[in-house]
């Protein structure tokens, strides 16, 4: 045993020879010899410029454990090589270093999605709700690109664990922290939320109100129509996002809260109104809403009679004909032109999004009055507010 440990300064001071199979070799050896520098010397074969050696490094770290470089471990989920990646992963879990988590930022961060994935697996491990926050504290001040492709990432590929942290971050006092929990509820839409952004809805910060209804909707559980009730009777700016979630959680007793918004003079509550009438009414009340789509769609507006056109044709796709309802689509027929076609049912285009209906044209100007400012999204710095509720 004495003449095995006298051969490791011996390896060591021949790391850094040119055979690459050879310095593998030797980092398996110098792993099971062990002894003082072995950790730091392999370590520094991470950087080796032959995967070979970076795996047989990684593979080294993992079975000596102890004090190891951790941020040099998080660095390898920014590697080239997916394997590498993934072998990454496994052995920072193994270790399990309490500074693992300040270290995965640059790979959640990152443009390549392999890194992003491993950072979200590496969570899935050992996160929290503190190493969560910590995180999404971290990419906070980047562009709203980067922040969308961490919370992608993390809703996307987040296990129970990960749901679990993101599920007190919920509740959190900071309003940003809040948002970017809402966003990966959103993308991971699992069931075990339902309850969590139920009480979101009530939330006083808009974004998050809102887009807890949307995971709501996409999440589809009925037990959150009361909350969408609520949250349409508290009216304003979240009344279109409340009506699309009651169209797509409700039955045809939420007609009632649904109809009066039909002739609502605000374009994305009347569109948002008559989309969810259609979906909810059933045979006895097709005369009803088609006569209330009829009248709500105004020839010289062409958005909602394309949006009535279509809901008349659901209604008539589902087998439901009146005369109320032949009328209301021959009115239409001529101001909303060609209508096109509705996606099929779970489309990936289909979605409850606050923002998935595009605004309505900004009126002409009068004669004389000066032309509106154009937004240049190239001098937008992170934080700017946009008209007051959206920041970017």
């Amino acid at each position: 045993e004495a003449a095995e440990s006298d051969l490791v300064p011996d390896l060591l001071s021949r790391m850094g020879g040119k055979d690459p199979i050879v310095r593998m070799h030797m980092i398996d050896l110098l792993a099971k010899l062990g002894g003082e520098g072995v950790a730091e010397a392999i370590a520094d074969q991470l950087d080796d410029n032959h995967k070979l050696v970076r795996r047989a490094a990684l593979t080294a770290l993992a079975h000596l454990g102890g004090d190891i470089d951790i941020e040099k471990l998080c660095k390898m989920l920014l590697d080239i090589d997916v394997e590498i990646i993934n072998k990454a992963v496994d052995v920072i879990a193994k270790v399990n270093h309490p500074d693992t988590v300040k270290y995965l930022v640059p790979a959640l961060k990152d443009e390549n999605e392999f890194s992003r994935r491993a950072a979200v697996e590496v969570l899935n491990e050992i996160g929290n709700a503190n190493s969560i926050k910590h995180l999404l504290e971290a990419v906070a001040d980047e562009d709203w690109w980067v922040r969308a492709r961490a919370s992608d990432a993390l809703g996307r590929i987040g296990g129970e664990r990960v749901v679990d942290a993101v599920l007190e971050l919920i509740r959190d006092k900071d309003e940003d922290i809040r948002r970017a929990a809402i966003e990966i509820l959103n993308t991971c839409k699992d069931k075990r939320a339902v309850d969590e952004l139920i009480k979101a809805t009530a939330d006083d910060d808009w974004w998050v109100s809102e887009r807890a209804a949307d995971a709501l909707a996409e999440i589809g559980d009925a037990k959150a129509l009361p909350a969408m009730y609520a949250l349409l009777q508290r009216g304003g700016k979240a009344t279109p996002v409340a009506l699309r979630a009651i169209g797509k959680l409700g039955n045809a007793k939420s007609l009632d809260y649904i109809l009066p918004h039909i002739k609502n003079a605000d374009k994305q509550v009347k569109g948002a109104a008559i989309e969810a009438a259609a979906d909810l009414a059933g045979d006895a009340h097709v005369d009803t809403v088609s006569i209330l789509i009829r009248e709500s769609a105004d020839p010289n507006d062409a958005t909602i009679a394309q949006i009535a056109a279509r809901a008349i044709k659901k209604l008539e796709d589902r087998g439901a004909t009146s005369d109320e309802m032949r009328a209301a689509r021959d009115t239409l027929a001529g101001a909303a032109g060609p209508v096109p076609p509705q996606p099929p049912p779970g489309d990936a285009n289909v979605r409850t999004m606050l923002m998935e209906s595009p605004p309505p044209a900004p009126p002409e100007p009068e004669p004389g009055e000066p032309e509106p400012a154009v937004l240049d999204i190239n001098t937008l710095e992170p934080g700017d507010v946009i008209e007051g509720r959206y920041k970017f």
